[in-house]
C-alpha cells in the first residue's frame, strides 16, 4: 500500500512538474453495492433463492421429526428388527437433510457469485464511461479518506439507477 502511495506521488509530483492537469476520481464500492437498484435487485433474488430452498430444508427436516416422534412413542412395542428400520429410515432423512443442506449451500454460493459478478461487471462499465466523457486519468476504489470533490460515487449510482 505504501508503495501505491509513494508511486502515485511521485507520478503526480512528475504530473504537475510538466504542467499538465491529473483527474483523479474516486468511488465507495460498498455504497454502490448498497444503494445501486442493480445491487438491490441482485440480493433480493439471492434472498428468495435462499428462501425456496429453506422450505425444502423445513419439510425434510419435520419429516424426520415425524419419525423420531413415532419411533419414541412406538419404540417400546416395537420389535427389534422394526426399530432398526425406522433408525436406518432416521438416518436415511438426515443424510439427506445434510446432503440438500449442502447442495444448497454451494447453489446459493454460486448465485450470490453470479449475480454480484454481474453488479461489478455493469458497475465497471458505468465508471469507464463516466472515466472517458470526463476524462478521468484514475479511478480509485475506497480509500481510506476522500476529498469530497474527488468522490464520483454519486455519479455512478445516478446512471445506475436510471
Amino acid at each position: 500500500m505504501k508503495k501505491l502511495l509513494l508511486i502515485l506521488a511521485l507520478f503526480c509530483t512528475s504530473v504537475n512538474a510538466n504542467a499538465q492537469t491529473f483527474k483523479i476520481g474516486v468511488i465507495d464500492a460498498d455504497k454502490i453495492m448498497q444503494e445501486a437498484k442493480i445491487a438491490k435487485l441482485a440480493q433480493q433474488k439471492i434472498e428468495s433463492e435462499a428462501k425456496k430452498r429453506q422450505s425444502e430444508l423445513e419439510v425434510i427436516a419435520k419429516k424426520g421429526r415425524t419419525a423420531l416422534e413415532k419411533l419414541q412413542k412406538e419404540g417400546a412395542s416395537l420389535s427389534q428388527s422394526e426399530q432398526d428400520k425406522r433408525r436406518k429410515e432416521l438416518d436415511d432423512i438426515d443424510n439427506t437433510f445434510r446432503a440438500k443442506q449442502s447442495q444448497f449451500q454451494e447453489e446459493i454460493a454460486n448465485i450470490r457469485n453470479t449475480e454480484f459478478s454481474n453488479v461489478v461487471t455493469n458497475t465497471n462499465a458505468v465508471i469507464k464511461t463516466i472515466a472517458s466523457q470526463e476524462k478521468f486519468d484514475l479511478i480509485l476504489q475506497d480509500a481510506v479518506y476522500v476529498n469530497p470533490e474527488l468522490d464520483i460515487t454519486n455519479k455512478i449510482l445516478n446512471v445506475l439507477n436510471k
